[in-house]
């Protein structure tokens, strides 16, 4: 909905398209054709906008919402720039931004409750639907889940063997489900580890490039890259709290 919305504002002035995971595969193609081709200036997309999509002539890359980690935020950067022209990078951000990928990452990783509501849910339905959003039958426990929430539960179940391919439900007790939540727990804190390296980045008041780069275990080079990111041209001002400020670099 907030990419339809933007899309629809910035459509009054420039020629946009807008590309999200509920559009059909017939409307998706054709939005991506629209940008390849030139026909229009301004893509407004979600990460559903694959890695497949390459447009060289790509000379700014905004982000309204905070991603996930560094690897997202680079690999999504990196769209801009790639005919070799100097390309930049914006991230409009404030504290409260941090709530919806904290949100997702708990959603993809739920804890045993979560993951006995749904499991008892599918139960008292007979079978799973192919999707949290039909599962009508609910619990107490489950009544306010998410859909996001539902079907990262559904899928854990699925590769624990609680589900068949064919939507079945096995006769195990919700209450002693052979799941590994250990593992499951592990890989939380590991996405909020992710997650808080990029929330240091964005508050960073070191050079943006050498950052990146120290990241991903290469050399960071001078202290410095110039003036190619806001830190190093002195875009940021001092008193001003880090925290609400876009943060750009040049690619």
């Amino acid at each position: 909905a907030r990419a339809a919305a933007v899309a629809e504002h910035l459509g009054r002035r420039l020629p946009t398209m807008v590309y999200h995971a509920d559009l059909d595969p017939r409307e998706r193609a054709l939005a991506q054709e629209r940008f390849a081709s030139g026909e229009v200036r301004v893509a407004v997309a979600t990460s559903a906008f694959g890695m497949g999509v390459d447009v060289a002539t790509v000379r700014q890359v905004v982000h309204l919402a905070v991603p996930s980690s560094l690897e997202e935020y680079y690999q999504q950067a990196g769209r801009a720039g790639r005919d070799g022209r100097p390309a930049r990078c914006v991230v409009i951000h404030a504290p409260a931004d941090r709530r919806l990928p904290e949100f997702f990452i708990d959603a993809a990783h739920p804890d045993a409750a979560t993951l006995s509501a749904v499991f008892a849910s599918l139960q008292a339905a007979g079978r799973d639907p192919g999707g949290w959003r039909f599962v009508s039958t609910r619990t107490a426990a489950a009544a306010s889940l998410s859909d996001a929430a539902g079907d990262a539960a559904r899928e854990i179940l699925s590769d624990a063997g609680l589900i068949d391919v064919d939507g079945s439900i096995g006769p195990a007790d919700p209450r002693r489900l052979q799941v590994d939540h250990g593992r499951i727990a592990a890989h939380r804190r590991l996405a909020y580890d992710r997650f808080a390296r990029l929330l240091a980045y964005l508050g960073s008041t070191t050079c943006r490039h050498r950052a990146i780069l120290e990241h991903f275990g290469e050399d960071g080079g001078p202290e410095s890259c110039g003036d190619r990111c806001d830190i190093c041209d002195g875009a940021v001002p001092p008193a001003r709290p880090l925290e609400s400020l876009p943060i750009r670099q040049a690619l």
